[in-house]
């Protein structure tokens, strides 16, 4: 016993051990007395140390260095496996706490007085941790990282308090009567978060009586989504703004940048002069800066009869030179523009707001077989058609698309020149026609569409054989793109955009049994064939509407099928009012428009259909009777000085 007990101390390095023994022995082996003590622990933990191998008899001595060194190894492979174990409640306990001392004065070793002499005991090491304001001043060789008072002499109590809350208590309150203060003071102290949460306050309280008052708060904080936000609101709601204190109390700087904005959404520039004019009567003073401000007013958008009353009821602007000037200039250039000169004055640019949704026939085959220039608009609330600039070019089998409010006319033949690639783009804004960047391939008799800011050119022929390309064109790179093919897909085929997704209805070349309907994936860039019972039909045009297809007529057919591309299934809706084949189509405010086609002859027959109502509606006769022409949609300016 008194062996096994002097073998144990000798193990743990006891200092009065032999020199020559087998303890001295085994820590000039290993080296490290550490060691061999971690280890006598671990096997203490285990009852497995020399110490406790007790049977009986006499207890087995540990004389094999070799052993222990194993054991040293297997141990740190062990340790090697610990498991760490996290407790998130308790950093918010641990503020809690903080807090709690805070509020009672414990341990706090600084004081923040805030300009109306509130004083705010802190512990200097939690407001260090929390912004980088307080770790310079605490840390930088200031004088304030030696005192244990500072006066903030430009943040009131009320704010201050709720920022050191939020800091220990990671939450804070706002209030519409706070909100001005605690920005001011978190982007001062640098609390970003904090901030945020303001802009966020700010950005859910936005109305006509303050968005430009948080225009200038979030300019003054540098706060760029806020003010992008609260300056869309008062674009989009200039009507309400334009009516509200805060308006009249703007400056001429902000007025002017306001007025100059195309998304101003007004139905009319009348309004717009009404409330410049508004503007500078409720101030004598802004009446010294109208003339910067009138100038980003499109004067000669305004109508004859407003600008004659608003001489006739503000005698202040015949005290202007620069007014009257102004004015006059705006009146010669309304005259020109009615003529059909300077239409690319930026005063003749009519704001986004001011366009209404017409709908455009563009060219077409009329009776004789001959193709006609004539390019007519149709605008639904008036029931009236208005001639726009004719195309310049006369060739024929062309597609037509809109995107943006542009037109864009591709491909087609000409009796000499043969197939054609060149692209022409109508501006509605100058009422003219361009070339653009030609196709890759020339085609005609092809299909086209506008999708997401991008026209699609799908099909056709090339004098040779069908096409299977689809070519993509980016108006803002002025670049086309070929992006993959479709299956080889007989001439007529209709074209839909819905959902990302190119939809084309037609007949496959090597399948002339059956109308199929295939998509193509704007995404994947692949094309599929989608099951598609009940639409055998040809000389059609189809439109996308309310997530569906509508496939309108075809083979001297009225009937409308309505097919649904997420269930492969079709249906019917109310029968358009006349039989025709080859007609065009296109949405227009919501409704469906069928322009022209024939039947034994040309017919110039235009009707609407009302999804809602399922009902069709017979319209004022296009200005020629046309097939194989483009109907497309744009958003056109039917006010003054232009004929409505």
């Amino acid at each position: 016993m008194a062996e096994d007990e002097t073998q144990c101390k000798n193990l743990e390095g006891d200092p009065d051990a032999d020199e020559t023994g087998e303890g001295n022995m085994l820590n000039n082996e290993t080296g490290n007395v550490n060691d061999i003590q971690v280890i006598d622990l671990e096997e203490a933990d285990q009852n497995t140390s020399p110490c406790h191998q007790h049977n009986g008899s006499n207890s087995q001595k540990v004389t094999d260095s070799e052993g222990l060194m194993n054991k040293v190894l297997e141990y740190k492979e062990r340790e090697a496996e610990t498991k760490k174990y996290q407790y998130p409640h308790k950093s918010s306990e641990l503020l809690r706490e903080l807090n709690g001392f805070r509020i009672a004065g414990k341990l706090v070793d600084v004081t923040l007085v805030s300009s109306d002499e509130k004083e705010f005991p802190c512990h200097r090491a939690v407001l260090a941790a929390s912004t980088p304001y307080f770790d310079a001043m605490f840390t930088d060789d200031l004088q304030e990282s030696r005192s244990d008072r500072i006066e903030l002499t430009n943040i009131k109590g009320a704010a201050l308090e709720s920022i050191i809350r939020a800091v220990y208590m990671c939450d804070v309150d706002i209030s519409s009567d706070s909100v001005q203060d605690l920005l001011a003071t978190a982007h001062f102290l640098n609390y970003p978060h904090i901030l945020e949460s303001c802009c966020q306050f700010l950005e859910d309280s936005l109305a006509p009586q303050n968005c430009l008052g948080i225009v200038e708060l979030a300019e003054t904080y540098v706060c760029d989504n806020l003010r992008t936000r609260a300056w869309n609101y008062a674009l989009e709601n200039f009507r309400d703004v334009s009516s509200c204190q805060e308006f009249l109390q703007l400056e001429a700087s902000v007025l002017e940048r306001l007025v100059t904005c195309d998304e101003l959404n007004v139905s009319g520039e009348d309004e717009v002069l009404s409330a410049v004019l508004q503007w500078a009567l409720s101030d004598q003073a802004h009446i010294e800066f109208l003339p910067p401000v009138l100038a980003k007013v499109r004067l000669p958008l305004v109508s004859d009869e407003y600008l004659t009353g608003a001489l006739n009821a503000h005698h202040f602007l015949h005290g202007s030179g620069k007014c009257l000037s102004q004015i006059r200039d705006a009146q010669n250039l309304k005259g020109l523009a009615r003529n059909g000169r300077r239409r690319d004055h930026a005063l003749l640019k009519p704001r986004h707001s001011m366009r209404t949704e017409v709908l455009v026939v563009v060219g077409g085959m009329i009776d004789n077989r001959e193709w006609i220039t004539d390019v007519s608009s149709f605008n639904p609330k008036t029931n009236h058609w208005s001639p726009m600039a004719n195309l310049p070019f006369d060739h024929s089998d062309y597609a037509a698309a809109s995107v943006d409010d542009a037109i864009y006319v591709s491909g087609g033949f000409h009796r000499t020149k043969g197939t054609i690639s060149e692209v022409w783009r109508y501006d509605e804004t100058h009422d003219r026609w361009a070339l653009v960047q030609d196709l890759i391939l020339p085609r005609f008799n092809h299909t086209s569409i506008g999708h997401d800011h991008h026209i699609y050119v799908l099909g056709g022929e090339d004098g040779d054989s069908s096409l299977t390309e689809i070519e993509r064109y980016s108006p803002e790179l002025d670049k086309w793109d070929i992006i993959g093919s479709i299956n080889p897909t007989g001439s007529g085929m209709a074209v839909v955009a819905l959902r990302n997704r190119l939809y084309i209805i037609g007949w496959l070349t090597n399948v002339r049994l059956m109308c199929v309907v295939q998509y193509f994936d704007l995404e994947t860039l692949e094309c599929s064939t989608i099951p598609s019972s009940g639409l055998n039909r040809q000389l059609f045009p189809a439109v996308a509407l309310n997530d569906s297809i509508f496939i309108l007529g075809g083979n001297r057919m009225k009937e409308v099928a309505v097919y649904d591309p997420e269930t492969f299934t079709s249906t019917k809706a109310e029968s358009m009012k006349f039989k025709r084949n080859t007609p065009s189509a296109t949405v227009v405010g919501g409704k469906i428009y069928v322009t022209g086609g024939e039947l034994r002859q040309h017919v110039a027959k235009v009707e609407s259909y009302d999804p809602y109502l399922d009902l069709w509606d017979i319209l004022e006769p296009m200005p020629h009777a046309v097939c194989f022409h483009g109907c497309v949609m744009i958003r056109k300016y039917l006010g003054p000085p232009y004929q409505t």
